[in-house]
């Protein structure tokens, strides 16, 4: 079996079509210097040029690599070496201008890209044994590939035992027991995630973890001016804490238990950790009669992966699953609102969900669809209801308790700081002025139009939106291959068309349809009038509206969908643990 390795260069240009067929070349010196019969050639396309490497033990001494044969300004964003479907070493331009032998160029560094000029005859790089030793050793390496193969076989083995189980005649919980483990190991790969993966791993952890932090010793609403906020602010002057939910408290308190009980380093993602088993525990409870709940944990990794590090989106989104799915649930807490009469016992139930609105209320703006698709759910029960007048009053009721809420929350804020939380880092916006203050100018403020901002990045908003929803994100994206991108389009596609033709009342399906429209208009709008990222987070509150959809459907015995939803979770299990768990916790990323 061919084990071999390669070499990928990423170039760095305008738009994907940049260097578009110029022929790049690398030799191989084995010990008797360059030639063309030890060389590669490739055309780069989307600015990337890909060598095949493979070792025939004779030691490879160093690589050449020249880039362009052309006379015109190159930029380099990095190089890496791929073993199979890991990327097992990455150089980044700004290293390479300060470690790599240049020849016939100059260089200018920006950020953590490289320009080269060509300066007389073609530009290339040598990396040797001295300059890039541990380059060197990962190129010539094959464990990963191996390794890579060894994780696809082993999941595989268990997708096949798990199919094997669901095609079986049906008896009474084989698919039950079958979900249960599927998510216990999600829980056991978070819980790995969050321990062992590298601190410098993750968006924007940092920044929460200041905030996380200050809750370790801290109560009530925080003090901007406390000297311990130092290290919570971004480069931009912003700081987390100035975000109304509960989620950093909670998350600092319980980071005091895992960091001072239990000495766990990673105590500030201990908090998510928790959330997700609550979440399963949950889903476990219930899901053997509402098995449509499980959809929603195997919907996509990147789910599983905000609960592996510190972020309050996975409070967000774990708020979110309650107020759409106790909605939806014929016992759930506001069930007996739709009895006759009133009772302290429905009050209480009310009560209670209309503090999980506010909740997701007092979240990030990205999950407030949340609460849109709650209202589509709660119309439908309204419409088949025979007591109308009444339910429409109680949900009146539920909708004031909400904005209460809120009121009371946003009051208290503006009794705690009066001239409002942006004046408390105006100073530290001031220290990180120049550069970094022009780049959070929105699209709109930069001259983009609406709809411009649809292809304001080269591979469209869209398609980069769903390789991060699939859990192509942060160092997952550079570790990742294309072909998993493809294979999770088309699972999706079959359970989709699965669910929708299972779905008894069609007009669920348009008022779902219409709500995940709004939801992707309005993630362009903050898009071009806020902060430009796309996230597939963003459409996260999607799988609310498929959960719905599925809990009103008898898709469950159609084994169509079910045997694309056990390869789902096969294939998220398969990106989480090769592309994200082993790059992030073995520190292969640099």
């Amino acid at each position: 079996m061919d084990f071999s390795n390669q070499l990928e260069v990423y170039y760095y240009g305008n738009n994907s079509s940049s260097y578009q067929g110029e022929m790049a070349q690398t030799f191989w010196d084995t010990g008797s210097g360059y030639s063309e019969e030890k060389s590669s050639f490739y055309s780069v396309f989307k600015r990337l040029a890909v060598f095949p490497y493979k070792n025939e033990g004779q030691g490879l001494q160093s690589v050449r690599v020249d880039f362009s044969a052309s006379d015109e300004e190159i930029g380099i964003a990095r190089i890496q070496v791929r073993s199979g479907m890991f990327a097992t070493y990455t150089i980044s331009g700004a290293d390479l201008a300060r470690s790599a032998l240049w020849q016939n160029c100059s260089l200018q560094v920006e950020d953590d890209h490289v320009w080269i000029t060509p300066t007389s005859g073609d530009p290339y790089l040598v990396l040797d044994q001295n300059n890039a030793p541990d380059f060197m050793a990962r190129l010539q390496s094959d464990r990963w590939c191996k390794i890579g193969l060894l994780a696809l076989f082993i999941v595989s083995l268990f997708l096949l035992a798990g199919l094997e189980i669901w095609l079986k005649p049906e008896k009474s919980d084989r698919v039950y027991k079958l979900f249960s483990w599927l998510s216990i190991a999600i829980v056991i790969a978070v819980f790995v995630m969050s321990l062992f993966s590298i601190t410098y791993g993750h968006p924007d952890e940092d920044e929460t973890r200041g905030s996380v932090d200050y809750y370790l010793t801290h109560w009530g609403l925080p003090d901007f001016d406390d000297i311990s906020l130092q290290n919570a602010y971004s480069n931009y002057g912003t700081i987390r804490l100035a975000e109304r939910s509960f989620y950093y408290i909670l998350a600092g308190k319980f980071g005091w238990i895992g960091k001072n009980i239990f000495h766990i380093s990673a105590y500030y993602r201990m908090f998510n950790v928790l959330l997700l088993v609550l979440l399963v525990a949950w889903i476990l409870i219930k899901g053997r009669k509402d098995k449509w709940m499980f959809a929603f944990l195997f919907a996509t990794p990147q789910l599983w992966y905000l609960f592996s590090y510190a972020t309050s989106d996975a409070w967000d989104i774990f708020i979110g699953f309650f107020v759409v799915t106790e909605a939806i649930r014929e016992d759930g807490l506001i069930a007996g609102v739709w009895k006759e009469g009133f009772s302290w016992r429905q009050f209480g139930g009310m009560f209670l969900y209309a503090f999980l609105c506010a909740q997701t209320l007092m979240g990030k703006k990205n999950y407030l669809i949340i609460l849109l698709f709650a209202f589509v759910v709660l119309l439908f029960k309204l419409w088949d209801a025979e007591n109308k007048k009444q339910l429409f009053l109680k949900y009146m009721m539920i909708l004031g308790m909400v904005f209460g809420f809120y009121a009371i929350r946003a009051g208290i804020d503006l009794w705690r700081y009066p001239e409002g939380k942006g004046y408390l880092y105006r100073a530290e916006h001031l220290k990180h002025q120049s550069q970094e203050i022009v780049e959070m100018q929105s699209l709109k403020q930069q001259g983009y139009t609406y709809l411009q901002t649809l292809t304001a990045i080269d591979d469209g908003l869209f398609p980069t939106m769903f390789n991060s929803f699939v859990g192509r994100y942060g160092w997952m994206s550079l570790y990742s291959a294309n072909i998993y991108v493809y294979i999770m389009l088309v699972l999706y596609i079959v359970n989709i068309v699965s669910t929708w033709r299972a779905c008894k009342e069609r007009k669920h399906i348009v008022a779902i349809v219409v709500t995940i429209s709004f939801l992707c208009v309005g993630t362009v709008y903050q898009m071009w009038t806020q902060d430009y990222q796309a996230q597939g987070r963003y459409m996260l509150p999607c799988i609310l509206g498929e959960v719905y959809l599925l809990s009103d459907s008898q898709v469950w015995e159609k084994k169509t969908y079910t045997v694309s939803q056990t390869l789902i979770v096969g294939a998220g299990m398969l990106s989480f643990v090769v592309w994200g768990i082993i790059p992030l916790c073995l520190e292969l990323v640099h």
